[in-house]
């Protein structure tokens, strides 16, 4: 029974019928939550970029390893940045090249995780904020960098 919602809401979504593909795959996803095919089919399906991001944030957790949830978080992001541009329209609820039904090519994704830009500067600030500290607080500190005798407080 399940795997017919399945194909019905595919085949609503191919025809363009997307009403009828979003009953189809929310009737999957009351006998399974966890659905990845129907989570991911309302992603491509919604109208509102949050509302795909939220679908496939819930693929993901469920399926976190999945290729096909990874490539339409991909997607979603784009469709994000996308819908940010001022006076530009939304992109399409299924995009052209992107699957109907959230199928997506079979295989290991060959993007490599990202990680945070190494920020050089930052130990130097650091140490740079120490000596001034140092400086300020301790009466000897500024007589020590320069040499001179420490001055005298009171």
């Amino acid at each position: 029974m399940m795997t017919d919602h399945i194909r019905r809401g595919i085949a609503a979504a191919k025809a363009g019928r997307k009403g009828e593909a979003r009953a189809a795959f929310r009737a999957v996803l009351v006998e399974d939550p966890k659905n990845e095919t129907a989570l991911l089919g309302l992603a491509y399906l919604a109208d509102d970029p949050r509302a795909s991001l939220a679908y496939i944030a819930r693929a993901l957790e469920a399926h976190p390893q999945s290729p096909r949830a990874h490539t339409a978080l991909r997607w979603a992001r784009r469709r994000m940045t996308e819908s940010r541009i001022p006076g530009e329209c939304p992109s399409p609820a299924l995009p052209e090249g992107a699957p109907p039904g959230g199928e997506a090519p079979r295989g290991p994704s060959r993007t490599p995780p990202s990680r945070p830009a190494f920020r050089w500067w930052l130990p130097l600030l650091w140490l740079a904020l120490v000596a001034v500290v140092l400086c300020a607080l301790w009466p000897a500190g500024w007589a020590m960098l320069t040499g001179g005798e420490p001055a005298q407080v009171g």
